[in-house]
């Protein structure tokens, strides 16, 4: 990770889980801030069945690994209640 990632990106994995394979990719609007960072992570691994998640400012992006299937929606659901909006789903 470049030193400036380290600044304005938050990793988060449940405890005693393994990061798997299966990784999604999103857009999000309305981050400014690292706190904005660590909101958006936090409601992202907040959903039963995420296990980890990178939030990254500069890119606008979240990355979460699963352990089973999880609905996009309750991800976008999860974002806006924490204030911000999924812009895209990449995948």
């Amino acid at each position: 990770m470049a030193e400036n990632d380290a600044v304005t990106s938050a990793t988060l994995r449940a405890e005693g889980t393994k990061i798997n394979e299966n990784h999604h990719h999103l857009r999000i609007a309305g981050m400014t801030c690292e706190h904005c960072v660590k909101t958006v992570a936090a409601a992202i691994l907040g959903v039963p069945g995420v296990i980890g998640v990178k939030v990254f400012l500069e890119r606008a992006e979240a990355q979460y690994d699963e352990s089973e299937v999880v609905d996009v929606a309750a991800i976008q659901a999860a974002v806006k209640e924490s204030g911000y909006e999924v812009a895209e789903v990449i995948d």
